[in-house]
């Protein structure tokens, strides 16, 4: 039996919390939960040994505490004694448990630990009192003074309390209790000298385990205080002994009630009784701030008061109608949140100690497309723009509630009384047949509806004329409103009895303020106000207060027995426990769930089951927290995409949650509607805080996109199942005839809406990168975007810097042969064209000078050599020495760069010694035949070649079309000449030719013996931009530039040589312009790259990540990734129009759910990595809504805070 109760009910498919293994440690973890202080995080093989010291700490105060009560002394003296003599056990037993632990692990580990190492611990101390901080204070002195103060003040009354002569008075019938009460008495105290949770508070900067936070003392001094007083006062009044026993019993069990979360905070106590405050009141309360909380309340008190005094000075119901309607037109226009969020920003501006982590979100107004074109249009007459300018829209708005308030009641006033009464009776009527009209066409709109499964005529009507029924009723709704009021207030103001004008007015303000928020939500408790008032004698002021009040109860009382008939379904109906009586169990437990459903439709507080189980519990509406919520969280690549995502949906919800929508009409409650938004495998949970008939106040959280976990896995399909159920009949063709159906179920499908986001698409690329044909064409397709990507930055000039590249001349032959000479010499020309082009200003007109002008020549700098360079040239040298036929280079003379008329212009260029002298070394060609021809078929036989292989020599007549044509391009004059590279026959090839052999060969040949090939784990890791390790390597990684420059060539071809092997073409290209055309396609509609934030770490400033262009809305991104076999895949990210579904989700069910993971992670300590409260279960998706809390207690990867969005 008590291994049962332990082990929560779980089913067997889910993985135990409780094992047999676990049973002693789980008692020792219920003995801290009850009695706090000794915290042991792991227990030994032995756990009787820890279990029986914890057992002896849990009964000896109590046994101490009984015997004190005999002893004569005085109540503080008995304190003290108390407090050192279980500060001592505590002492005795973390050092018995230190010895015990030592003594056992000493001999396999042959190292003594210290005490600071070993698992027993309480945060930071071994213990915690009060008293013990008395001796040695942690805080100042005036926080130590205030905790001891409320510390012996609690101990004083308890003390009072379990005298001997105040237990006496309780009578003869309750002699017995003397001993249970100073047992239970003496355990309080004693728990009072430690923190009041097992688990301590959660620290929100590092979301870690932190010290008991100051308010613990100051909120058990409150509880204690304000029980005690009652007990008092109970015992000087005539009240029953069964009252007595109720507040002492309390008393008495006031830690374990904050222990385990049942009592909340005193400042969370204030908080919701100050909602429910303005819930009844005024018709609606925030929940996501305490600050706005307050300004509302500050805003409807001083709003009440001016309804007020206008009906005592004019006693008159038109006019306090008139300045109820005004002033509850302007409470709904949103002017609160506004004036909330500029006085934040004030004080934050002001305030230099005031740390803001999160600055609040501005009010988001979205632009529609047919906005966006019609405001290209011709603009409208002067007229219509006054008439349709936002000033004037708000005067015509106010205007016209002002008219119909007054016009309204005075009409209604001057009727009789039986003519009102039979009004009343036809508007109630005409609510009820809109009502009835709006659920009529709710159905008919949602697939998963009964009416449309059984008939389908949303398929057959337009969509247009079930919208326009829409708005028909939205105008006719409000109107009829109006009337109600208007008509029943009129009849309160005829009537003999006589109202207190301060309630009127508040009803008044209360009405019309909730009317003109929603009338469709307001429509509930104004007519159950009318009903009430008409078949009662109470008067309508009254009945809108009962209708506020009942109206979110009947709600909460529905959801929250539907969220309980579901997990006695889930449970009951599919047995699967470990323990066979479990199912008795929940019948005997099944009165104590029925008392707090009760209590919690009362109070509007979550209903959860203990642990998982089919014993329920009622929770408090805001949980003991931490934390800050309501907080915009992001984490990762995966909050990239769910940011675009909410940026696309929050174009559409204006469309989805506007007055005439179907999830403005169907939504019963303020804030109480919670959906889930299903595209593709994205999952988003959207909290609707606040919807009125102007605004609506949304959250959006992103759960995690992978599904590798069993538990996410089985819900998300669970929920893809009921969704392709559910929308079986509108996609006749798409419909699945095998899915399941589950059951009952706290979500339900509604609709789909197409929004603009990212859908992906995977593929295995493990037929494509074995194929040497795909290798061939990307190792082609390389050498065509390096040249496209190097030509685009230097246009054909190579900068100084890279001409250090340290590939030698005679390794660059093997590459140079594959030069794209046809493709470079299309992009030549179009270089040429591009520096002909003359500067609007005449800067590069040619200077009306016939003689030269000489110009300094520039400083030669050395480029920088790597020592595998110099190695090179050493060889270079050495061939030179041994070949007899060659002779000795000259020294090249110095020239300078002249600028000469247009009648004669010569182009002087030169190149330094060093250079020249290893080209013309390795070529063979000697300085005195520079004017001659070059024998291009004696230069192709003293090439090296390789035989037999797949490479041949490199011919010169391949480049022979670089030759330059035309005369080089203008010079600016007094500009520095840079000296060229080559002169007369060095033209064939140039320095751009040797820059990019050298980058080709660093990633395509250097690294790989003469065996070796470039394969598919070549291409991933060059994609990534991780090049074969070689001397080279290291050089091209310190040009960063030039390196960032070779990544994005590699990935373009990538790209490239995938698309034209998938699409069967051979040859990479037709003409340079197609191939031009198409490096340009992908370059400016497709990202490239892998989905990580940064490109690579070896840039020093960050590159335009990925995330950047989900941002910027790229169309297209495409990235090489690794599946979880380690299988190369190509993932692509494609911008279109996607279909989101929007599941509604019980509300109870998230409520009870998120407290329910409060309880078990706070109060009962229970961090396993396979808690019960992570296990899946597809009725409730208890896995799905405990990722979709609050952080730290949720995991979701993106989260907004309040976000608003104006209609």
């Amino acid at each position: 039996m008590l291994r049962s109760l332990l082990s929560y009910g779980c089913p067997e498919d889910v993985a135990p919390f409780i094992t047999e293994d676990k049973l002693h440690l789980v008692l020792s973890r219920w003995l801290q939960s009850w009695l706090g202080g000794v915290h042991i995080r792991r227990a030994l093989s032995a756990h009787i040994k820890v279990n029986v010291l914890q057992v002896v700490i849990f009964v000896v105060p109590p046994v101490l505490g009984a015997g004190l009560s005999v002893v004569e002394l005085d109540l503080q003296v008995k304190s003290v004694i108390f407090g050192f003599s279980v500060l001592a056990l505590v002492v005795v037993l973390q050092s018995a448990v230190f010895l015990l632990r030592r003594n056992y692990q000493a001999p396999r580990r042959a190292t003594r630990k210290s005490i600071d190492d070993t698992d027993t611990h309480v945060n930071r101390k071994l213990f915690s009192s009060l008293l013990l901080d008395m001796l040695f204070p942690p805080k100042t002195l005036l926080d130590e003074a205030f905790s001891l103060s409320l510390t012996f003040g609690a101990a004083a009354l308890c003390m009072r309390l379990l005298s001997v002569q105040d237990l006496g008075a309780y009578g003869a019938a309750y002699a017995d209790c003397a001993l249970i009460e100073n047992f239970l008495g003496w355990t309080v105290y004693a728990t009072s000298q430690y923190p009041l949770s097992a688990r301590c508070p959660v620290d929100v900067n590092s979301w870690q385990v932190g010290d008991s936070s100051a308010l613990d003392d100051a909120q058990r001094a409150v509880y204690v205080c304000c029980l005690a007083g009652a007990d008092w006062i109970l015992s000087m009044t005539d009240a029953t002994t069964v009252v007595r026993i109720a507040v002492r019993y309390t008393l008495f069990a006031t830690p374990v009630l904050i222990n385990f979360g049942i009592l909340p905070p005193t400042t969370a106590l204030a908080e919701y009784v100050l909602e429910q405050g303005l819930g009844v009141a005024f018709g609606y309360a925030p929940k996501e701030d305490t600050a706005l909380l307050l300004l509302y309340a500050t805003t409807y008190v001083a709003a009440a008061a001016v309804v007020l005094g206008v009906a005592v000075n004019t006693e008159s119901a038109p006019c306090s109608m008139a300045a109820a309607a005004i002033l509850g037109r302007w409470i709904t226009g949103g002017h609160i949140r506004g004036l909330k969020a500029h006085l934040t920003l004030t004080l934050a501006r002001s305030s230099s100690n005031k740390v803001m982590p999160f600055p609040p979100e501005p009010e988001r107004t979205m632009v529609s497309e047919a906005d966006l074109k019609g405001s290209f249009r011709e603009a409208p007459k002067r007229w219509r723009r006054l008439l349709l300018s936002p000033r004037s829209l708000v005067v015509m708005h106010y205007g016209s509630v002002v008219v119909v308030s007054v016009g309204f009641t005075v009409g209604f006033a001057a009727l009789s009384n039986s003519t009102r009464h039979t009004c009343k009776l036809g508007l109630l009527g005409l609510v009820l047949g809109l009502w009835l009209l709006t659920q009529l066409r709710i159905a008919l709109l949602l697939p998963s509806s009964i009416v449309s499964r059984l008939c389908p005529l949303h398929l057959h009507l337009p969509i247009g004329l079930l919208e326009a029924v829409g708005t028909g009723i939205y105008w006719i709704l409000g109107p009829s409103l109006y009337l109600i009021l208007s008509c029943f207030f009129a009849d309160d103001a005829a009537s003999s009895s006589r109202v207190p004008t301060v309630w009127v007015s508040a009803a008044m303000l209360h009405a019309w303020t909730t009317t003109q928020h929603n009338p469709f939500v307001a429509c509930y408790s104004i007519w159950l106000a009318g009903v009430f008032a008409y078949s009662t004698d109470y008067s309508f002021a009254t009945s809108v207060f009962l209708g506020a009040l009942v109206h979110p109860r009947l709600w909460h009382l529905w959801d929250t027995a539907q969220y309980m008939w579901v997990v006695y379904s889930s449970i009951i109906f599919k047995p699967k426990q470990r323990f066979t009586g479990w199912v008795a169990i929940t019948f005997l437990g099944l009165p104590v769930s029925v008392v707090s459903l009760a209590l919690s439709t009362v109070l509007l507080a979550p209903l959860y089951p203990l642990c998982g189980s089919t014993l329920f519990f009622v929770g408090f509406p805001r949980p003991r927290r931490f934390w800050q919520a309501f907080t915009p969280y992001h984490d990762g690549m995966d909050g990239t995409y769910y940011e675009h995502m909410f940026e696309a949906l929050a174009l559409d919800l204006p469309g989805l949650l506007a007055p005439s929508s179907v999830l403005c009409q169907r939504s019963p409650c303020v804030g109480r509607d919670v959906f889930f938004l299903r595209v593709d495998n994205f999952l988003g949970l959207l909290e609707v805080l606040e919807l009125s008939a102007t605004t609506a106040v949304v959250r959006f959280k992103g759960l995690e996109l992978q599904e590798t976990t069993s538990c996410h896995h089985l819900e998300a399909s669970k929920l893809d199942d009921a969704i392709a159920s559910a929308f079986a009949n509108s996609d006749a063709d798409d419909a699945e005839d095998d899915v399941s159906p589950l059951g009952p179920c706290v979500f339900r499908p509604l609709l789909r809406t197409p929004v603009r986001m990212y859908g992906v698409s995977s593929a295995l690329l493990a037929d494509y990168l074995d194929d040497p044909e795909c290798l061939r064409l990307i190792h082609d397709a390389f050498f065509i975007t390096l040249v496209t990507e190097l030509n685009r930055v230097t246009h054909g000039s190579v900068p100084d810097i890279w001409l250090s590249f340290p590939v030698s001349i005679s390794g660059l032959d093997f590459v140079l042969k594959e030069f794209p000479t046809i493709y470079w010499d299309y992009l030549q020309a179009k270089n040429k064209k591009i520096r002909q082009i003359m500067n609007p200003r005449g800067l590069l007109d040619d200077p009306p000078l016939v003689e030269e002008v000489a110009v300094p020549t520039p400083p030669v700098r050395e480029p920088r050599r790597s020592s595998l360079r110099l190695a090179a040239d050493a060889l270079a040298r050495l061939v030179h020495i041994l070949r007899p036929t060659r002779v000795s280079v000259a020294n090249v003379p110095s020239t300078r760069a002249t600028i000469t008329a247009p009648v004669k212009r010569t182009s002087v260029t030169d190149r330094t010694g060093s250079t020249k002298q290893r080209l013309e070394i390795s070529y063979g060609l000697q300085e005195a035949d520079t004017s001659d021809a070059v024998n291009y078929a004696a230069l192709a036989q003293q090439r090296p070649t390789i035989s037999g292989g797949a490479r041949r020599s490199f011919l010169w007549g391949d480049i022979d079309g670089h030759v330059e044509a035309e005369p080089p391009p203008p010079v600016r004059p007094g500009a520095a000449v840079r000296p060229s590279f080559l002169r007369d026959r060095w033209n064939k090839v140039s320095e751009f030719h040797m820059l990019a052999a050298s980058c080709f060969a660093i990633v395509q040949t250097l690294g790989f013996g003469s065996h070796e090939k470039p394969g598919p784990m070549h291409v991933y890791q060059c994609f990534h931009g991780i090049f074969p390790r070689s001397l080279e390597n290291d050089w091209l990684k310190a040009n960063a530039t030039l390196y960032e420059i070779v990544v994005r060539a590699y990935r373009l071809a990538v790209k490239l040589g995938l698309d034209k092997f998938a699409e069967g073409d051979v040859d990479l290209y037709d003409s340079p312009e197609e191939l031009e055309a198409t490096i340009q396609y992908y370059k400016t509609k497709w990202y490239i790259g892998p989905p990580n934030t940064t490109m690579h770490v070896h840039r020093p400033r960050v590159e335009a990540s990925w995330g950047h262009y989900v941002s910027t809305n790229r169309p297209n991104l495409f990235a090489l990734t690794k599946n979880a076999n380690g299988k190369i895949m190509s993932t692509i990210y494609t911008l279109g129009r996607q279909d989101a579904t929007v599941v509604a989700v019980n509300r109870a069910a998230c409520e009870g759910t998120w407290h329910g993971l409060a309880l078990e992670l706070l109060y009962m300590a229970n961090d396993d990595d396979e808690r019960f409260s992570i296990q899946s279960n597809p009725q409730l998706l208890r896995n799905l809504l405990v990722q979709a809390a609050d952080p730290p207690m949720g995991y979701p990867v993106y989260s907004t805070g309040p976000v608003v969005i104006k209609f």
